[in-house]
């Protein structure tokens, strides 16, 4: 069954089973925000400023496959990307990547859950995606942790994701007031479907035997704007 709920959310989702996210709420150039309504808050005295901007590349996989006995079902969901953060006026930060894999076996048969394993890491990771979105590839050896057998081990993924249907944009942007604060997001997510193929070897078990069911390629540029004014902090 497709999911239909898009990247930007249903990766979050994702990423919290592992660590909250570990280096990905994996979002080049960042749109900028329009400071016309902070500079009408400067001209009020305002004694701090706050400027955060980053970039996210990534892509997401979902995988689902049946053993030969039509009872044990495996999912794994892989998602790889890249961040840059950037304080301005200070100069941007590092490229960081990252990596994180979630699997599930269910024996349908027996109703019992043989596994469920999850994993997220910052090293050993390689990815890239295309500027337009078409192509991505993630190469990483990733550890994990199984919570049911209650054993950890390594797992190697070598995926690649293939655009299947056009870009989609989605924008946002957000300003509030409080307590002497004025801060203003924004947003801006550009995602294409894709499907993904590979391999995600533990041991001497393949769990993506199968392109997956569902994939998405995106990049994503967020910002905040929070300027406190003089006169007015808590």
């Amino acid at each position: 069954m497709k999911r239909k709920t898009k990247y930007w959310r249903s990766a979050f989702t994702l990423v919290g089973l592992v660590f909250g996210f570990m280096v990905l709420t994996i979002k080049v150039a960042f749109i900028p925000l329009r400071e016309s309504y902070a500079q009408e808050s400067l001209e009020q005295e305002s004694s701090t400023i706050e400027r955060l901007r980053l970039v996210d590349d990534s892509a997401i996989g979902f995988f689902e496959s049946v053993d030969a006995t039509g009872c044990i079902q495996t999912s794994a969901s892989v998602l790889g990307g890249t961040q840059r953060q950037h304080e301005p006026p200070g100069p941007p930060g590092d490229l960081v990547l990252g990596a994180v894999l979630v699997l599930h076996q269910f024996d349908f048969c027996q109703g019992n859950l043989l596994r469920l394993a999850v994993g997220g890491t910052n090293e050993n990771v390689e990815f890239r995606s295309s500027p337009d979105l078409n192509t991505a590839t993630l190469i990483a050896t990733i550890p994990m942790f199984d919570f049911i057998q209650g054993h950890s081990f390594d797992a190697t993924v070598n995926v690649i994701w293939t655009g299947t249907g056009s870009l989609d944009l989605d924008q946002s942007t957000t300003v509030s007031h409080e307590a002497g604060f004025l801060t203003k997001l924004a947003m801006t997510g550009t995602l294409r479907p894709a499907e993904a193929s590979g391999t995600v070897i533990a041991g001497d078990e393949n769990f993506t035997p199968e392109p997956s069911v569902e994939g998405q390629i995106q990049r994503v540029r967020s910002g905040s704007l929070v300027v406190q004014q003089m006169g007015k902090a808590p």
